[in-house]
């Protein structure tokens, strides 16, 4: 399972691959922060391309909003990690359940209002922008999760990245996965805020 970073590390790489105000808060801001989070997490995570292992932690909308901080930073060990995503797959009395075995938060981030915005926004907007995928072979209706980062998407946010290397790595990313028209977005706003910082006061 990959490790992953805290949440405001999260958001920070997000401000720096999706940054405002290029790109909508529903790629960079809070939720998709913790949206992010929550899929390394539970290791959601899928080749760029091709075909996808049978055996894929995929993510839904309740995978963000049932998750906490507590979590997050407490129960880390892979072991864990597995037990809560299966738990999040059923009831959410059974992830009470074992979150009350933990002595950990019961209450989750968001309330389940909150979805629409992980299913219509942020999710589909980072499929759009090679960060994110779907499973193939789930019907629309299906309640199941559908939603996982690429590979190469999920490696940007690597603990072990850090300093100078976070960006390189970011402008790399962006050179190679963003769509056109985001990269000539991200191209202006580079030179936007070179010519900025260049200009004399």
């Amino acid at each position: 399972m990959k490790a992953y970073p805290d949440v405001a590390e999260v958001q920070r790489r997000l401000n720096i691959l999706f940054p405002r105000p290029g790109f909508d808060t529903a790629m960079n801001g809070p939720m998709a922060a913790r949206a992010v989070a929550a899929m390394l997490y539970v290791d959601a995570v899928v080749p760029d391309e091709g075909p996808v292992p049978g055996d894929v932690p995929w993510a839904r909308p309740t995978t963000v909003l049932w998750m906490n901080e507590q979590v997050l930073t407490a129960r880390t060990t892979e072991e864990d990690r597995r037990a809560w995503y299966v738990a999040s797959t059923k009831k959410q009395e059974s992830l009470s359940s074992l979150l009350t075995s933990w002595g950990v938060d019961t209450n989750g981030w968001y309330r389940e209002n909150s979805r629409e915005t992980l299913r219509d926004e942020t999710w589909p907007k980072l499929r759009s922008n090679s960060a994110a995928r779907t499973r193939p072979d789930l019907a629309p209706n299906s309640s199941k999760g559908r939603w996982a980062l690429t590979s190469s998407f999920a490696d940007l946010f690597h603990p072990a990245l850090t300093g100078d290397d976070v960006e390189r790595a970011i402008t790399a990313w962006v050179e190679a996965r963003l769509s056109p028209t985001a990269l000539r977005r991200t191209r202006l706003l580079s030179r936007e805020a070179t010519s900025a910082v260049s200009v004399p006061v």
